[in-house]
């Protein structure tokens, strides 16, 4: 982290595999792969063009957890890394655990939108 940048989350360098669907879409969900993430945040590197300002469900797989983290957020930037790969910065709005026990209507919006 630089001088001139702040963060309110601790950042983490880890690869995890994330599941998203962009809701302005009526596209199936897409699969990415998680650069870092945080409490506030996550990039995400994907085949796919994301555009700034877009709403995500996302579904996130993190070793250790035996239930992956549902999310909605925004995409705040984003940047072509390679031929092959984009980057996109998102911030999250609301993240749950997938548990089948939970009543959480957040959490039942995100899994229908992931269609899980």
């Amino acid at each position: 982290m630089s001088g001139s940048e702040s963060r309110k989350y601790a950042r983490f360098d880890k690869e995890c595999r994330v599941r998203y669907r962009v809701l302005e879409t009526d596209e199936p969900p897409h699969e990415g792969i998680s650069v870092n993430i945080s409490g506030g945040g996550l990039c995400m590197r994907s085949k796919n063009s994301i555009s700034r300002g877009k709403t995500l469900a996302l579904q996130i797989e993190i070793d250790g957890l035996q239930n992956p983290l549902l999310a909605l957020g925004m995409v705040v930037w984003t940047r072509k890394d390679d031929a092959v790969w984009h980057e996109s910065g998102i911030t999250f709005w609301w993240v749950g655990r997938q548990l089948e026990t939970s009543q959480d209507p957040r959490l039942e919006y995100v899994k229908n939108k992931l269609r899980l």
